[in-house]
């Protein structure tokens, strides 16, 4: 750890380790030993940020200073922090240190000597194909740590992120520095793009799984070798490789009851980190492998594992919520290996020992409360200027209550962006669930945010009586919302297709207490606690693992066909008996 005095000392006297101390004092505050002590959505941060962003103001300000690619590669994992510092305490970014080096223009060369200053809300002039100046491997850790910006503060920003999503189909390869930092950041870039705008969002991932496949060789981490002709089992078994499991997350509720029915026909073993397992956890499985995040060779270790597991099926239900995940995706280790869309379920698992507060409707609330249970990543700009224009058409006083399951820099940061937009808006810190489901019961109408939407923050909502607005976007993370509405009956113009008929959906709901009312009467009437949720006693369904037992049956005949896509319909052409008498399920 680096003394923020040392620090100071060494930058102000020109010390010649200054950039050395740089990397590592920013390592320092991405992992809080430089913490934000002001009270949660606080927008005067601690003393000892503003002398950080002071002393690391006067080092990059400084001409003589030379950033070179081991200091890049050093630091390049957590330009982020540095980043939300300068947001998080005043400065509204780091463009006027770049003024400060050159006030007539900036110019390719200097963007390129102070690479960690640049960021998608700079209202500098540059183009995504400044990024083709740059050696490839300090162009994908540049672009890479662009994407993965959280939060992005201002709608060019959002803007900017899109236009880079598109020209990184055209990057070179390159190789990435071995290290579990790394592998963080380009990770958090593979997930994150899902949140942008841009229908080539995805095309990122293609340039980034090469630079995982090296990463993974250099690593000595390969492909299990297979048998050329499965064995067909009468009990496969399924690897469910977990990123987040905990019976208190969102994860353990999404895939509970499809665990119930697969553990029917397959042999269940969870790997995943070791703080996700508890007791409810393990009544899923019939065996749990855990490795523990910064033991020595812990990747090493995950990927033993499942070599040594021989599954016959590897299942992710998600990949990149950690970062573990799109490395061991990239991997060849099992015949079958499949993903889901991440929280994607017919129907949920309770949550143990869990019981809802007790909805109240409140019949005309003066203001009246609109909640937004979504995490920090959803909150992009455009949906927040949308928000403004609902403020601005409303009839009645509105409070906004915003819930990003955030805290420190990102929170301060998170709230400056809301606060421009929405002055007096509530921004909360990181909450347990039941303060969460607290606050979202104490208010009256949830506006989901788009192009991602919600899923269960909209079943929390409904089950508390709170009406919800929805938009209804191409890809499926943006059509869950919609998606539940409907399948609970709620009404049809509370989904809409454009900003317009969302703006309007909205204010037609704060505008018209009795229409409110109603529809949270409607809400409640659902019973969404019975309807959608089930627990080890509910009657199993058997979709899932009906399509998974023909998916393992049919495998082959699947490849050489060479469809993309199986309906219902397509799938009873071929009967799933393969030589294979058909098995009874069991129970687990």
């Amino acid at each position: 750890m680096t003394d923020l005095a040392t620090f100071e000392r060494a930058v102000y006297s020109r010390a010649p380790n200054r950039v050395d101390l740089l990397a590592e004092i920013l390592l320092d505050l991405a992992t809080g030993k430089i913490a934000d002590n002001a009270a949660a959505g606080a927008v005067i941060p601690d003393a000892r940020l503003l002398r950080l962003a002071s002393a690391i103001s006067a080092l990059m300000a400084d001409p003589t200073v030379e950033i070179g690619p081991d200091h890049y590669d050093r630091m390049s994992f957590v330009v982020g922090d540095l980043r939300r510092l300068f947001q998080a305490t005043g400065f509204e970014g780091t463009d006027f240190i770049l003024r400060a080096l050159s006030p007539e223009s900036i110019s390719s060369d200097l963007l390129a000597r102070r690479l960690p200053l640049l960021s998608l809300d700079s209202d500098l002039s540059w183009p995504p194909d400044f990024l083709d100046t740059l050696s490839p491997r300090a162009a994908q850790q540049t672009l890479a740590h662009l994407i993965a910006t959280k939060p992005v503060m201002t709608q060019r920003g959002q803007a900017r992120r899109d236009q880079l999503l598109d020209h990184a189909t055209s990057m070179p390869s390159a190789h990435w520095p071995l290290s579990p930092d790394h592998l963080v950041l380009i990770t958090s870039a593979w997930m994150l793009c899902s949140y942008a705008g841009t229908p080539n969002k995805h095309a990122i991932k293609t340039l980034f799984n090469e630079a995982l496949k090296g990463m993974a060789r250099g690593w000595g981490l390969g492909d299990r070798p297979l048998p050329r002709e499965r064995v067909l089992k009468p009990r496969p078994r399924i690897l469910f490789a977990s990123e987040i499991m905990h019976s208190r997350h969102v994860q353990y509720r999404y895939f509970g009851q499809y665990l119930r029915q697969l553990r029917t026909r397959f042999e269940l073993v969870l790997l995943t980190e070791l703080k996700e397992v508890d007791d409810h956890v393990r009544t899923l499985f019939d065996a749990v492998l855990t490795f523990e995040r910064g033991e020595r060779g812990y990747l090493q270790k995950i990927h033993r594992m499942m070599i040594d597991a021989a599954p016959d099926i590897l299942f992710y239900p998600s990949v990149g919520m950690r970062h573990w995940g799109p490395l061991f995706a990239n991997l060849r280790l099992a015949p079958i290996q499949f993903t889901a869309l991440g929280h994607d379920s017919l129907i949920f698992e309770r949550m143990p020992g869990f019981t809802p507060p007790v909805p109240e409707i409140r019949p005309a609330p003066n203001p009246l409360r609109i909640v937004l249970p979504s995490n920090a990543l959803k909150l992009n700009p455009g949906f927040i200027a949308t928000l403004g224009k609902i403020r601005a058409g409303a009839k009645r006083p509105i409070e906004f209550h915003f819930l990003p399951n955030a805290s420190g820099l990102e929170l301060s940061a998170l709230s400056r962006a809301i606060q421009r937009t929405l002055p007096g808006a509530r921004v909360h810190g990181a909450l347990s669930y039941e303060r969460y489901i607290g606050l979202i019961s104490a208010c009256d109408l949830n506006l989901s945010p788009f192009p991602f939407g919600g899923l269960h923050s909209v079943i929390d909502s409904l089950r508390q009586g709170l009406p919800v607005v929805a938009m209804d976007c191409p890809e499926p993370h943006g059509r869950t919302d919609a998606m539940l509405l409907r399948r609970l009956g709620m009404p049809e113009w509370l989904i809409a297709t454009n900003e317009d008929d969302y703006v309007a959906a909205a204010l037609r709901v704060i505008g018209d207490d009795a229409l409110r009312v109603a529809l949270s009467e409607q809400a409640l009437a659902i019973d969404v606690g019975n309807v959608m949720f089930g627990d080890a006693a509910t009657p199993l369904r058997s979709e899932i693992v009906d399509t998974l037992w023909w998916i393992y049956q049919n495998h082959e005949a699947v490849q050489a066909d060479g469809r993309k896509l199986w309906s219902l319909v397509d799938r009873a052409t071929l009967p799933g008996q393969v030589g294979l008498q058909e098995v009874s399920p069991r129970s687990p």
